[in-house]
């Protein structure tokens, strides 16, 4: 059976070239009916009442490529053309297409174009079936890599069946509107996972982000990862940190991280772990991959220990269980153990290796942050998606205008992700003139990051104060990296009284209460 597949396969390969040669033939001639070119075939193709649901899983992209099909002498030059590359997650029959870019649409029939994947074919079927990824070239069209296209795609489901049996459901035709995408260049689907940069992505209020923003591959299936740019405007992408050295030296040496709208960036992972990658221009665009090895249905296994065979999750998070000297953990390869233990309503994680022991959530100096123990928590579905450091700073109650020796008093919110910190406070004339500068106590920090709401007032801060002199001027807020401004003006006041060039009214200082200070480490 094994020759016989092979021979179709063969077969069908061989007229891909014969069809795709004609093809390339006949788009020197199409012929255009009020901005449509299509085939004769396809002038009474319909594709009205098209839905967008696509319980098929039809994906397409419009890819620049040199024709397939098309051969030509040494030296021959073949210009790229726009090819529609079809493929569904279900066994389905393309019955035609329609490709729009706002101005010019090509439409066409795809006659007996049956697809499936090759685990969807019976052992005993041998029958024609593309196998791979449908390229077809869509002709000479005045069309780049960028441009954004509407693709409709026409099509109903099959089942294949041994001894060449195909069950069509005709009945079940439906258009589906796959929607717009930007024509990209080259195409491989040969252990390839795609990542799309969609679009509007580079506006944070529309909450889009990597689609897939978690990409899990297998090394040797799909560890080669497209990056697609489908936004409007420039991406740059970048490696995190150089847990894998290859990785982070391709992100940084594609044009300086540039990837421009409408093109692709491919790297092939060799090594095990999770990877995360971010865009600088755009800090709300942040993603990772987790190279898995090959076999990973039985990665890990369930075991029962005690805490003479390896430290227990008792003795690691130093919790007194005097009557549980037993406890299961997952076992993952020959010497490593994956314990859990909840405590409060908050699991933790904890890894035994012969090099050592690392904890999850990190919380710890010996936390577990390297790829490859994340990667294996990854293996028993914990989520370790740990985000980048985000905060925002917001000054709040400060008001626009002050008179002269009037007391200013305002609010710092700090919130998002990253390290514990006290903000300091600078308030300078807009011509850099030193006026006021905040004198915050001490505060004792946990190590590492974590969720952060935290609310100030100017009292904990060494506040408030008042300012003799009218002007404009500018408060800056510090707090660890991240900073903010903003202004206020200071105006004549027609109480006359004798004010100090800058009175810092410590003598109002308060001790910091819960609702001074409200700090929340989820």
């Amino acid at each position: 059976m094994c020759k016989m597949k092979t021979l179709h396969l063969s077969i069908i390969v061989g007229s891909g070239i014969m069809i795709a040669t004609i093809f390339s033939v006949l788009y020197f001639f199409p012929s255009v009916i009020s901005g449509t070119t299509e085939s004769p075939e396809a002038v009474n193709l319909d594709l009205s009442n098209s839905t967008t649901e696509n319980p098929l899983g039809i994906k397409a992209q419009i890819v620049m490529e040199v024709d397939r099909g098309i051969m030509c002498p040494t030296k021959c030059v073949i210009p790229p053309t726009p090819h529609l590359v079809l493929t569904s997650e279900k066994g389905a029959q393309f019955v035609g297409y329609q490709v729009c870019n706002g101005t010019l649409c090509k439409k066409d029939k795809l006659d007996n174009s049956l697809y499936a994947h090759l685990a969807q074919v019976p052992q005993n079927y041998s029958g024609t079936v593309w196998l791979e990824a449908s390229h077809i070239n869509l002709g000479n069209l005045p069309w780049s890599v960028g441009d954004r296209v509407h693709i409709l795609v026409k099509a109903f489901p099959v089942t294949l069946q041994t001894n060449n049996v195909v069950i069509r459901e005709p009945e079940k035709t439906m258009v589906i509107d796959l929607g717009e995408s930007k024509i990209i260049e080259n195409y491989s689907t040969t252990n390839v996972s795609a990542i799309i940069i969609p679009k509007d992505s580079e506006d944070q209020s529309s909450g889009k982000n990597f689609e897939p923003k978690y990409l899990v591959v297998v090394l040797g299936v799909n560890n080669t990862v497209r990056w697609i740019n489908e936004a409007d405007v420039p991406n740059t992408l970048f490696a995190d940190n150089q847990d894998d050295p290859l990785f982070w030296n391709a992100t940084h040496s594609i044009s300086n991280g540039m990837l421009f709208d409408g093109r692709t960036f491919n790297f092939t992972f060799t090594k095990l772990g999770e990877f995360g990658y971010h865009t600088e221009p755009h800090p709300w665009l942040h993603g990772w991959v987790l190279v898995l090895p090959q076999s990973t249905e039985n990665a890990t296994q369930t075991v029962v220990l005690n805490n003479t065979q390896v430290p227990g999750p008792c003795q690691i998070f130093g919790v007194p269980c005097p009557n549980n000297t037993t406890f299961t953990a997952q076992k993952f390869g020959t010497d490593t153990y994956i314990e859990k233990m909840t405590i409060n309503g908050v699991d933790h994680y904890a890894i035994v290796s012969p090099s050592g022991v690392c904890v999850y959530p990190l919380a710890h100096s010996d936390s577990c942050t390297d790829p490859i123990s994340l990667a294996m928590l990854r293996l028993v579905g914990v989520d370790t998606s740990i985000p980048q450091k985000d905060v925002n700073i917001m000054i709040t109650g400060l008001n626009s205008s002050y008179t002269v020796g009037q007391p200013i008093d305002f609010g710092i919110n700090v919130k998002g992700y990253g390290p514990c910190d006290v903000p300091s406070v600078l308030i300078t004339s807009v011509e850099g003139s030193f006026s006021w500068q905040s004198n915050a106590p001490v505060m004792t920090c946990p190590p590492g990051m974590d969720k952060i709401d935290i609310n100030y007032t100017l009292h904990y801060l060494g506040g408030p104060l008042s300012l003799n002199q009218t002007g404009t001027y500018r408060v800056h807020v510090d707090y660890d990296s991240n900073y903010t401004e903003t202004q206020f003006n200071v105006t004549s006041s027609d109480v006359k009284s004798k004010i100090s060039h800058l009175t810092n009214t410590r003598t109002s200082k308060m001790v910091p209460s819960p609702i001074d200070v409200a700090v929340m480490w989820d």
